[in-house]
C-alpha cells in the first residue's frame, strides 16, 4: 500500500520548501518578515489551523529558512543546503537576515511533566550548542549553575519515569548529567528569593544563548491543542509569567478552537475562552490554505482538464469536502486500496465495464469521503436521504460528459439534473421494479448496484489491493 504521508524529517522539509510543494511559500516569507520584525519587544503569535492542516511543517518550515540564515549554526552536513535554501527567501526584495535563533518545542510529547517550564528550558538547552561559561562584566556565570537553580527554584517532580540520558545536556561537548541528580538532592544554593530570582536565572539564561548564537530567539511550542487541559493551561501561564523578554518571540501553533474548549473544561462551559487567550496571543494568524493542485501533483496525480478522468474526480472530491493535508492523504490511500484490482489489471470487466468503473472509481470515492468526515451525512446518503451531495459531484462538466448525464447540448441542465436524480434514486431508494436495470446511453445500472457498492467500501471485497 503507497502511503502518502510524509514524515517531518529534514529531508521532506527541504524539499516542500524548495519546490513549494504546498503552495505556501509566499505566506511563509510575510511569516519570516514578521518574525524577523518582532525586535523591540517580547511577542506572542498563534498560528491557527484545523487538525491535519500543515501547521507543523509550515513551522519547520519556517525553523529551517531561520536557521539557514544564522551564520552561527552552519554546521558540517549543512552547507551544501545553505545557499540554496537562504536565497529563496534573500532574492526577494527588502528582505532582512538578522540572525534568529530557533527552538522547536513538542508540548503534547513533554506534557507528562508536573511543571512545563523546566521541560522548556531543557529543550532550549539540549537543543542549542553553547559554551558552559559566559563572562558578563565581572561576573563569571555558569550554565550548569544557573539551569541547576532554575531546577531548584521549580522544585520539579517527575510524573512518569524518566531515564537518566533523556535528561542531559550537551555543553562544550560534555554531557551535563546532573539535571537529573538535582531532583533527588537537596538545594544545592541555598534557599532562592522568590520569584525575582528565579526570573532573573532565566534571563540569564537566555542571554547565555543570544550572546554567541543571534539577536533573536524563537521558539516554535507545536501540539499545543493536544495536550492534557491542565499541562496546556499551565504551559500558557507559565510562558507568560517568567519568559517576558524583549529579545524571544513565542510561536504557538494551535487550533484555537480545540485550545478554548481546552480551556472551558478547567474553567467551565460558560467561561469566555476568546477573551482569556487574548491575554497570551498578541498575534493571531489563520494558516493560509492549502493550494490542493500543486499539492496533488506532487504526490504523482495529475490536475486540470487534461488529466485523467478518474484522478479528476478525486480532485473534485477533494475539494467538495475541503480536506486538509492529512484528509487528502487517507483519502487516496483508502481509495487506492478499494480499486486495487482495477489498477493492476486495467481492463478486468468484459460485462458492463462503465458501470463499474462508475462505481469503483467515482461513487466509492464519494462514499469514503463521507465516512471520513461525518458518519451521520453518510449513513442518510446511502439511505437515499441527501442528494445533494452525489448531485454536486455528478453535475460537474466533464464527469457528467464522462457519464453522459447530460446532453451535449450546454443549456441543458434540468435533464441533466433529473438524469442524476434517477440515478441516486435508482441506486440507494431502490425506485426500480424488481430485476429492472437503469440504461444510461451504454451503460446499465443493475438493480444490485447498492449491494455493489458497499461490498466495495468494505475494503476487503474483490476489488481490493493491498501489494502496491
Amino acid at each position: 500500500m503507497k502511503n502518502y504521508n510524509r514524515p517531518i524529517n529534514y529531508e521532506n522539509i527541504k524539499e516542500t520548501l524548495l519546490n513549494d510543494t504546498l503552495g505556501r511559500n509566499r505566506f511563509l516569507f510575510h511569516f519570516i518578515d514578521l518574525l524577523q520584525n518582532t525586535t523591540e519587544t517580547s511577542c506572542s503569535i498563534a498560528l491557527d489551523g484545523q487538525w491535519g492542516s500543515g501547521k507543523s511543517f509550515f513551522i519547520q518550515q519556517a525553523k529551517l529558512l531561520l536557521d539557514s540564515m544564522n551564520p552561527f549554526l552552519q554546521t558540517s552536513g549543512f552547507e551544501t543546503d545553505i545557499e540554496q535554501i537562504e536565497n529563496i527567501y534573500a532574492n526577494r526584495k527588502n528582505a532582512v537576515s538578522e540572525p534568529i535563533l530557533t527552538v522547536y518545542y513538542d508540548a503534547w510529547k513533554n506534557d507528562n511533566f508536573d511543571d512545563p517550564i523546566l521541560s522548556l528550558i531543557y529543550s532550549i538547552a539540549n537543543s542549542i550548542p553553547i559554551k558552559s561559561e559566559l563572562v558578563q562584566g565581572k561576573r563569571n556565570i555558569k550554565i550548569t549553575d544557573i539551569l541547576g537553580r532554575i531546577i531548584d527554584a521549580l522544585h520539579f517532580q517527575v510524573t512518569m519515569p524518566i531515564k537518566e540520558n533523556n535528561l542531559t545536556v550537551d555543553i562544550d561537548g560534555q554531557r551535563l548529567t546532573n539535571i537529573l541528580e538535582a531532583f533527588k538532592k537537596e538545594k544545592k544554593f541555598g534557599e532562592i528569593d522568590g520569584e525575582f530570582k528565579l526570573r532573573q536565572d532565566i534571563t540569564d539564561f537566555f542571554s547565555f544563548i543570544l550572546t554567541e548564537k543571534a539577536n533573536r530567539l524563537v521558539i516554535f511550542i507545536d501540539e499545543l491543542d493536544r495536550c492534557s487541559p491542565l499541562f496546556a493551561l499551565k504551559l500558557l501561564e507559565r510562558i507568560k509569567h517568567y519568559f517576558d523578554n524583549s529579545q524571544v518571540t513565542f510561536v504557538f501553533s494551535t487550533n484555537i478552537s480545540e485550545l478554548q474548549n481546552t480551556i472551558k473544561e478547567i474553567y467551565g462551559i460558560q467561561f469566555n475562552a476568546t477573551r482569556y487567550l487574548d491575554k497570551f496571543f498578541d498575534i493571531i494568524l489563520s494558516l493560509p490554505p492549502l493550494e490542493i493542485e500543486a499539492y496533488l501533483q506532487s504526490l504523482g496525480i495529475k490536475t486540470g482538464e487534461t488529466s485523467p478522468i478518474f484522478e479528476h474526480i478525486k480532485f473534485q472530491i477533494i475539494k467538495n469536502f475541503h480536506f486538509e493535508i492529512r484528509e487528502i492523504n487517507h483519502f487516496l490511500r483508502l481509495t487506492e486500496i478499494s480499486n486495487g484490482m482495477l489498477r493492476k489489471t486495467n481492463k478486468p470487466f468484459y460485462d458492463n465495464e462503465k458501470y463499474w468503473y462508475l462505481m469503483i472509481n467515482c461513487i466509492a470515492p464519494l462514499l469514503i469521503a463521507l465516512k471520513m468526515t461525518d458518519r451521520e451525512k453518510y449513513e442518510s446518503f446511502i439511505n437515499g436521504e441527501n442528494p445533494a451531495t452525489f448531485t454536486d459531484l455528478m453535475m460537474e462538466n466533464r464527469i457528467a460528459k464522462y457519464f453522459r448525464l447530460k446532453t451535449e447540448r450546454s443549456d441543458d441542465i434540468r435533464s441533466g439534473k433529473d438524469m442524476v436524480k434517477t440515478l441516486y434514486e435508482h441506486i440507494f431508494k431502490k425506485t426500480f421494479k424488481e430485476g429492472a436495470s437503469l440504461i444510461i446511453d451504454d451503460m446499465i445500472i443493475p438493480t444490485r448496484c447498492k449491494t455493489d457498492l458497499l461490498d466495495i467500501i468494505t475494503l476487503l471485497s474483490d476489488f481490493a489491493g493491498y501489494n502496491d
